[in-house]
């Protein structure tokens, strides 16, 4: 299969936001996935402290500890610098495979989490997109219209959730409202604390377990009958897979909102109603 690298996505919010995107595309030898982060202040800049709100996204891998693979996070003693990293992904996926090749059909761990490192309490949001690339595609530098491979089935890309409509499983709550086939929209449930200031969990639970690309996409084929050089009658018969070439992706993205009238936040940074009682958000 191909490789899994990550991109961007910058969406618009009037709260103090940050946004993490990560594309992962696994090839025949996995190669630097990279995963970054983006900062977004605009009308509410003036009503919070614009550099309190930090957050990575967290990898485990099969056999592997947990690691912060992108993050972006402000240093006060720093002369008002950024702490800021493009990790790379899916590096030891593979480490098991003699041949260092993604098989069909069989089953990876791979662990995604959030972890607050800014230094307010907050909420977040995970959406994971899911799609093909064609053949001579290059993800980032390629032109959004043309980058994807629709008539390919992002089903056939098996990233393993952790989750369900209420949040009751472990905390991370599916949008079912606006959730498609390509993407999938969650919300964790648990306010996640400051490191620096304590008094709660500052990281999600897992909100997927394993990846797996179903071996089923070796049946995906079409034929194509056309006069044979050969002359005399005859026809050529050729047969083509359907996703020969092709590249997967999946990207993860993360953004949150401040503790602080969190309601009025997530409604103007991501134009959904939630509910907040105590330290437990619900979906309206």
């Amino acid at each position: 299969m191909k490789k899994m690298k990550k991109m961007l996505f910058s969406p618009k919010g009037t709260a103090v936001l940050f946004l993490l995107a990560a594309v992962l595309l696994l090839g025949s030898s996995v190669g630097g996935a990279r995963a970054a982060l983006t900062y977004f202040s605009e009308t509410y800049s003036s009503r919070v402290q614009m550099y309190d709100i930090g957050v990575s996204l967290v990898e485990r891998t099969e056999g592997n500890e947990a690691e912060d693979v992108s993050w972006r996070n402000y240093e006060s003693d720093s002369n008002g610098a950024w702490d800021e990293a493009t990790g790379v992904l899916l590096t030891k996926l593979l480490a098991g495979e003699p041949d260092g090749k993604l098989k069909l059909g069989k089953t990876y761990g791979e662990e995604l989490s959030v972890r607050n490192s800014g230094t307010i309490n907050q909420f977040v949001r995970v959406t994971i997109y899911k799609y093909w690339l064609l053949p001579g595609e290059e993800g980032p530098e390629a032109a959004p219209e043309t980058q994807k491979a629709p008539q390919l089935d992002p089903a056939m890309i098996e990233l393993h959730l952790l989750c369900d409509g209420t949040g009751a499983n472990n905390g991370w709550m599916l949008d079912e409202g606006a959730s498609t086939d390509e993407r999938t929209v969650l919300y964790y449930s648990q306010l996640l604390h400051s490191e620096t200031e304590g008094g709660g969990p500052s990281a999600s639970v897992p909100f997927t377990d394993t990846i797996r690309i179903n071996g089923g996409i070796a049946t995906k084929v079409h034929q194509t009958v056309a006069p044979s050089a050969q002359g005399g009658g005859y026809t050529d018969l050729t047969t083509v897979y359907d996703y020969d070439g092709a590249q997967f992706c999946v990207e993860a993205r993360v953004d949150a909102v401040q503790e602080h009238n969190a309601e009025d936040a997530a409604w103007s940074a991501w134009g959904r109603r939630i509910q907040v009682s105590g330290e437990t958000m619900s979906l309206e």
